[in-house]
């Protein structure tokens, strides 16, 4: 109940918490639908404008800066730290050696 005092009495007005909560979420409901449909205009009209050549995915990979060796697979033992490896040949035995002297 919520009780505000006006000019000539006392203004009581009363609610039901249970409708109250339902019109709320309802409403919340549909401002997200209407705002998802604004989000879709505007991304269908930008991809309208954008060349089909720039929407295709390279089928090429990029060249990577640094080329590693291919007999040997580095493991960090220390997440972040690069000094402390593990190298792992392809046929999966363990070497404690240094990766870099192993390449």
């Amino acid at each position: 109940m919520l009780k505000m005092p006006t000019e000539k009495a006392v203004l009581f007005v009363e609610g039901n918490k249970l409708t109250a909560y339902s019109c709320e979420k309802e409403s919340f409901i549909v401002v997200e639908a209407y705002n998802l449909s604004l989000h879709m205009q505007e991304s269908i009209a930008m991809s309208k404008k954008i060349a089909l050549e720039e929407l295709e995915i390279p089928s090429n990979e990029v060249a990577r800066a640094t080329t590693k060796s291919k007999e040997y697979k580095e493991v960090e033992l220390v997440p972040g730290d690069k000094f402390k490896l593990a190298c792992i040949r392809l046929d999966l035995e363990l070497n404690w050696k240094t990766c870099s002297s192993a390449s």
